[in-house]
């Protein structure tokens, strides 16, 4: 029978029915452990709205005398402007995420504090996703309507993306009270 050691196999011990204590990941708390899914899910949905009215502004014809939605002074301004939108949320979620890792790297579940760091980042960070995916969606025009183009679905994903509670507006309250030193601050406000 094969028996894979430890090093080869991080989870033998697991499969051998020893005790496999948890990782770092377990120790990040709550709400700090589902703030990365939080950005990473609003942050791909983002991403793929640029990708797709990117694509679809080469082929897009507006206006009564259609030219290529590239063309538009407008539309480059306010993609570019997303793009670079995009890019600052994404090195955000990578600065808090790291600060959270380390201490969970530690040994220890980050702080109160720290907690309502990440996700108030969230908050912001899929506030920030809806923009621009409403940015992609509005420049699509009136084809954006139809099941089948894939904006319509990263709107929708988006939207229901910041309903969750962990984003929601309360957490910039919490950071907040944090900040101000409260003493009944509360990373889940």
């Amino acid at each position: 029978m094969f028996v894979p050691d430890e090093m080869t196999f991080p989870f033998a011990n697991a499969l051998l029915g020893k005790n496999l204590v948890g990782g770092e990941a377990l120790r990040l708390g709550f709400p700090a452990t589902v703030a990365p899914f939080a950005m990473g899910i609003a942050l791909g949905i983002a991403r793929h709205a640029l990708d797709e009215i990117t694509e679809q502004a080469v082929q897009k014809g507006r206006n009564f005398q259609p030219s290529s939605l590239s063309t538009h002074p407008h539309f480059q301004f306010a993609l570019g402007k997303a793009e670079l939108e995009l890019a600052a949320a994404r090195a955000l979620a990578f600065q808090v995420l790291s600060c959270i890792w380390d201490e969970a790297c530690a040994g220890r579940m980050p702080p109160p504090e720290e907690q309502a760091e990440a996700r108030a980042a969230a908050a912001y960070i899929t506030e920030l996703a809806q923009r621009v995916t409403t940015a992609a969606f509005q420049a699509a025009g009136g084809s954006v309507l139809f099941d089948t183009n894939p904006l319509q679905q990263c709107f929708r994903d988006v939207y229901a993306a910041g309903q969750h509670f962990t984003v929601s507006q309360s957490a910039y309250r919490a950071l907040g009270q944090f900040k101000l030193k409260q003493p009944d601050a509360n990373p889940m406000l």
